[in-house]
C-alpha cells in the first residue's frame, strides 16, 4: 500500500476501520517527538488499543477520579507531570 494516509486515531483516512500499528503511527508526529523509538512507540500502541476498546467494546479511556477541590486538583496535576513518561516521549504536544 503506497501513499497510506492516516487520520489521528491511526486509522486509515480512506478505509473505515483499517487501524495502522508500526511506522505509520508516526504518522502525525513525524520527527516531532519519539514515536519512532521503542519508548514512543508503546505510548503510540497504548494509545490505540484504548481507542478501539472505546469504539468497539464501549470502555472509557483509562483515568481516575480526583476530588473536585482547588487542593487536589493541583496535587494529581503536579503528579502526573512530574511523573508520566508520556509527557517526555511528546515535547512539542505538550
Amino acid at each position: 500500500m503506497t501513499n497510506s494516509r492516516t487520520d489521528e486515531r491511526m486509522e486509515s483516512a480512506n478505509v473505515p476501520n483499517l487501524f495502522f500499528a508500526g511506522t505509520l503511527m508516526q504518522a502525525c508526529d513525524y520527527r516531532k517527538t519519539m514515536s519512532g523509538f521503542i519508548h514512543g512507540f508503546r505510548h503510540n500502541v497504548q494509545s490505540l488499543s484504548n481507542m478501539l476498546e472505546a469504539k468497539y467494546h464501549q470502555n472509557e479511556w483509562p483515568g481516575m477520579q480526583v476530588e473536585a477541590t482547588p487542593m487536589a486538583v493541583t496535587k494529581q496535576a503536579i503528579g502526573r507531570a512530574n511523573g508520566a513518561p508520556g509527557m517526555f516521549c511528546s515535547p512539542v504536544f505538550v
